[in-house]
């Protein structure tokens, strides 16, 4: 057997430990369970929803009004969502969003698990989940830089893209089996206490950024965040 040489075994260890250094960082840590927590019930979600659309409405077109009834907020609202964030404290923010998803799942759950969840409701539901997730999501993005140091911030995206990534590839694929088996109801039940649980973590964050100096107006920020919109368009 060939020995492997000790500066290559040196340096895979070396860039084993650079990539985990940001996990090492409390903060960071915390935060990123946190996000791992939410995103992971969030990614069997839809394939609750597909299961209850077909339960409660029995039609593809069930499914299609409650995912769009999701999906519509986050497109009308980013921009205002955006502008939001700047001005109110992100520690305040990320608990009460994770908060009012969970609330929102909650009741979805109940709706599920007692027979009384209808199409409507369940839409409803989910439009009121994805307005929250409009505020939300940018308020996530603009702390993740300031929990670690400048050096350290590439390593940090890489290792939460990483795990991110491994969510969306094996929870769906997990979640369908489990779905089929426990019911809709149990599954959206996961996902508000996947939720509450990360409310209690970033409850713990710092504070990592507080209202923007009011240098501009809201509407002169919202001009600014169309036209980077358009820009990318």
């Amino acid at each position: 057997m060939t020995a492997v040489p000790s500066t290559a075994v040196g340096g895979w260890r070396s860039r084993a430990s650079a990539a985990s250094a940001p996990w090492r960082e409390r903060d960071y840590r915390t935060f990123l369970t946190a996000r791992v927590l939410s995103a992971a019930g969030a990614a069997i979600a839809p394939v609750a929803l597909a299961f209850a659309a077909l339960d409660v409405g029995g039609t593809a077109a069930a499914l299609g009004w409650i995912l769009a009834a999701g999906c519509l907020p986050q497109l009308l609202v980013a921009l205002i969502g955006g502008i939001a964030i700047d001005r109110y404290p992100r520690a305040r923010i990320l608990p009460a969003g994770n908060l009012a998803l969970a609330a929102l799942q909650t009741a979805a759950a109940v709706l599920l698990l007692t027979g009384y969840a209808k199409v409507p409701a369940l839409a409803g539901l989910s439009a009121a989940s994805g307005t929250v997730t409009a505020f939300l999501d940018p308020a996530t993005k603009k702390t993740l830089p300031s929990l670690v140091a400048p050096a350290l911030l590439q390593q940090a995206n890489a290792l939460a893209q990483t795990a991110f990534n491994g969510i969306k590839i094996l929870v769906p694929v997990i979640g369908g089996p489990l779905v089929a088996y426990a019911g809709p109801g149990y599954a959206v039940a996961f996902d508000a206490v996947t939720f509450s649980v990360a409310a209690v973590l970033l409850a713990r964050l710092p504070e990592t950024g507080t209202a923007q100096a009011e240098q501009s107006t809201a509407w002169a920020q919202f001009q600014d965040g169309w036209r980077e919109f358009r820009a990318r368009g």
